[in-house]
């Protein structure tokens, strides 16, 4: 991927889609390093499921993207860069140049070792030389769920930038279930003022089930339990 030109002292967010090498059931932590061979590799379209490419759901494998920058445009005067991951299937550590810059769960080769996790991340990144290439590498484990890989694309900006990503996916999340929630509650006092007005009880109750849905969907129990091992239970509810 070549980025010419793009104003990230603006702020502006670049989505890494596209087609990502990818190395399946193996592992090796060379694979982190900048300046590992990944030419064999086979390529991945991210976003995507990774079943169809693997056959199957559960496993892990090592995805990797070579980004160059036009140096010549490349400001100096840049502040911290940043990334940010909605979240990959089901677990992952994500690196920048070798160094471990974010994680969800625990990324491991079995089942039992491997901690999964679903957690929007954003978190600054090495500093970038624009005379060398930006390698980022993911290791991703999946053993608990149907479908795996990496199924959100990164993105790139400053870290303030990220970061905004972050709090505008919250906040929405906090405000749709904000309304809810107090929807729910007002016609549960007005059924508890009128028990004969049955709609508003079964309107209640319907704004109560949305709200533990929208709970479970939008991975807020693990934003707000981020060292629970919550992954199930949130699975069992959302389906």
């Amino acid at each position: 991927l070549k980025i010419e030109g793009w104003p990230f002292e603006q702020e502006n967010v670049i989505s890494l889609k596209g087609q990502w090498k990818f190395k399946w059931l193996d592992d090796n932590p060379l694979y982190a390093q900048p300046d590992f061979d990944d030419t064999s590799w086979k390529t991945i379209e991210v976003p995507s499921y990774w079943n169809k490419q693997t056959g199957k759901g559960n496993g892990y494998g090592w995805y990797r993207l070579k980004i160059l920058f036009d140096a010549n445009n490349y400001r100096a005067k840049i502040h911290q860069m940043g990334i940010y991951l909605q979240y990959a299937h089901s677990s992952y550590a994500l690196y920048v140049n070798g160094i471990k810059v974010m994680s969800n769960g625990t990324a491991e080769n079995t089942p039992a070792q491997t901690i999964s996790q679903n957690l929007p991340k954003a978190s600054p990144i090495p500093q970038i030389d624009p005379s060398k290439p930006l390698v980022i590498a993911i290791k991703i484990s999946h053993f608990h769920h149907a479908r795996g890989g990496l199924i959100y694309p990164p993105f790139l900006s400053t870290f303030t930038g990220v970061q905004k990503i972050l709090t505008s996916k919250n906040l929405q999340d906090w405000i749709v279930l904000g309304i809810l929630l107090m929807m729910g509650l007002y016609h549960f006092v007005l059924w508890l003022a009128r028990q004969e007005d049955k709609s508003s009880f079964y309107f209640a109750l319907f704004c109560l089930l949305v709200f533990v849905r929208l709970c479970s969907t939008n991975r807020l129990a693990e934003t707000i339990f981020p060292q629970s091992d919550i992954f199930q239970l949130r699975f069992k509810a959302e389906y």
